[in-house]
């Protein structure tokens, strides 16, 4: 059976690559309660070739030639969907959960992607940066379940009652 009145709010919540696409999707849309981000990288060219490295992967030329051939192979273009130039961008709360121990993050790009939150202007509602020390890509949950459940649930809760407000005025 369809239930409209339990659809009401949308939220997106998208882990790793998909807080990539989260980010890249809610940029596109105005009518979204709420975005949860949980370890998005900063640029996925960045992101990949920190990945190589640390296998021990060929360098910098040959990264260079698989990531043209494999954007003409997926007709793409990789630096249009930068989660650290849309984060900004998303009209509606933002919790961004970021592992501080991430291998597809520098310790730079850790903290653009925090000031790329605390950056967000006031009137888009909450906007939430949760930096897990010591803790690797996407197990943010294996950390404390009961917190992790706790400060989404609270984080949801704020944009949802700033909803509601915003559709009473």
């Amino acid at each position: 059976p369809m239930r409209p009145a339990e659809t009401a709010e949308l939220v997106l919540f998208g882990v790793s690559l998909g807080a990539a696409v989260a980010a890249a999707t809610a940029v596109m849309r105005d009518d979204l309660a709420a975005v949860i981000l949980e370890c998005p990288f900063a640029n996925f060219v960045k992101a990949v070739s920190y990945q190589a490295d640390r296998l021990g992967l060929p360098g910098p030329f040959f990264q260079k030639i698989t990531y043209r051939i494999a954007q003409w192979l997926a007709r793409c273009d990789f630096a249009a969907v930068r989660p650290i130039d849309q984060i900004p961008r998303i009209a509606c709360p933002l919790m961004l959960i970021q592992a501080c121990d991430d291998p597809f993050l520098s310790r730079m790009d850790i903290e653009q992607m925090r000031q790329a939150v605390a950056g967000r202007p006031e009137g888009l509602g909450p906007s939430v940066y949760w930096g897990l020390e010591d803790v690797h890509h996407v197990v943010g949950i294996c950390q404390d379940p009961a917190d992790y459940r706790k400060r989404i649930g609270d984080f949801l809760a704020g944009a949802m009652a700033g909803a509601e407000m915003a559709l009473q005025k």
